[in-house]
């Protein structure tokens, strides 16, 4: 199934699907830098030799992750200069400014009437409630903020690996990733992108975000393609679709910028390889090789085969001599691990998905 949705993107982004228990990896730093060059991010301190220190794989309180929004937005400066008036009795003093730009401008809430909860974790509900508002989409209206992720991942800000609310923790290194795509996805109203306004109020220079984005790029293709690598981001991903959940044609993913599309629908099978394909192999590029144009010694781990007379899509796990172990889903109506494929079955399949590059 396809479908076109017309985004004025000035830029399609996309990123991988890694839990965020794993910790913070090369997007994840790739997405800090880039914001730290447009001065929208900030470290928590610096290393000997003054690079900001990240720490993208510690969970953020409310109070860092509202300012990391105010810093997102260009904001920071009018933020400290204000003199700001809010219900919460628990703000801490440095938070307070932060805090109170956000309340007046109607992009946070606190947990109660007179408490904003600082101190406690952010969760990704929350910070993509804040995002969201910050790009002029309304809870309650546009979105529900307790299943806000539904939202983000039809702009493209978010790939589905939040709609579970699982209990995962939200990382600094979350917060990083969802900020950056957020800067190329749309806003309410055909408003253009977030980018777009930034530069328009002076922020940073279409140059600078321009050149941004080409670093981002560039740390996002420096990875680790080797099987063994590609082997353990799949794998991962089982922490997250685990053994027997329910997947059938009903559970559709979608990704934009992909085959000519502005976005892309796979359904079943489909949706559920796309998932772990982008999971591992992020914003690189999707080929299509037709059955008769590769050979099984050119199969790797990642790619997806699409078996069966056209009618099933799997992902290669792993290669071996006689098959391939593989992962799938609407294997039965639910999602399946490490059944293993006869050499002639992948071999003489219709087609064949890969990510690597040419």
């Amino acid at each position: 199934m396809k479908r076109i949705i017309s985004l004025l993107l000035a830029l399609m982004l996309v990123f991988s699907l890694s839990p965020a228990a794993l910790g913070a990896g090369g997007e994840e730093t790739a997405a800090a830098e880039a914001l730290h060059a447009l001065g929208l991010f900030n470290g928590t301190g610096t290393s000997a030799d003054g690079a900001p220190i990240y720490e993208l794989d510690r969970a953020p309180t409310r109070n860092e992750a509202v300012t990391m929004l105010v810093r997102l937005l260009g904001k920071e400066e009018e933020a400290l200069a204000g003199t700001w008036q809010t219900p919460f009795a628990d703000l801490a003093d440095w938070a307070a400014p932060y805090v109170g730009y956000a309340y007046a401008n109607g992009l946070t809430m606190g947990v109660s009437d007179d408490a904003f909860g600082g101190g406690g974790l952010v969760t990704a509900a929350q910070y993509l409630t804040f995002v969201l508002r910050a790009m002029d989409y309304v809870s309650g209206t546009d979105f529900r903020w307790d299943t806000a992720w539904t939202l983000s991942d039809e702009l493209g800000i978010t790939r589905g690996e939040y709609g579970r609310d699982d209990g995962r923790i939200f990382l600094r290194g979350d917060a990083a990733r969802v900020s950056f795509f957020a800067l190329g996805a749309p806003r309410k109203g055909d408003a253009g992108t977030l980018a777009q306004r930034l530069i328009l109020e002076g922020v940073f220079t279409a140059a600078a975000y321009d050149g941004a984005c080409s670093a981002f790029s560039a740390r996002r293709e420096d990875q680790d393609l080797s099987p063994e690598a590609v082997y353990a981001g799949l794998i991962a991903m089982k922490a997250e679709y685990p053994e027997g959940t329910p997947w059938t044609n009903l559970n559709e993913y979608v990704r934009y910028d992909m085959f000519g599309y502005s976005s892309y629908t796979g359904c079943g099978c489909v949706g559920f390889a796309m998932i772990l394909s982008d999971a591992v192999f992020g914003d690189l590029p999707y080929r299509e090789i037709p059955a008769g144009e590769f050979t099984y010694d050119s199969i790797r781990a990642g790619d997806i085969l699409r078996i069966n007379r056209d009618t099933h899509s799997v992902v290669v796990l792993e290669k071996r001599e006689d098959g391939c172990v593989i992962a799938e889903g609407n294997f039965n109506s639910s999602i399946h691990w490490g059944r293993v494929i006869s050499r002639s079955t992948a071999e003489s399949a219709d087609f064949l998905w890969t990510r690597y590059p040419e």
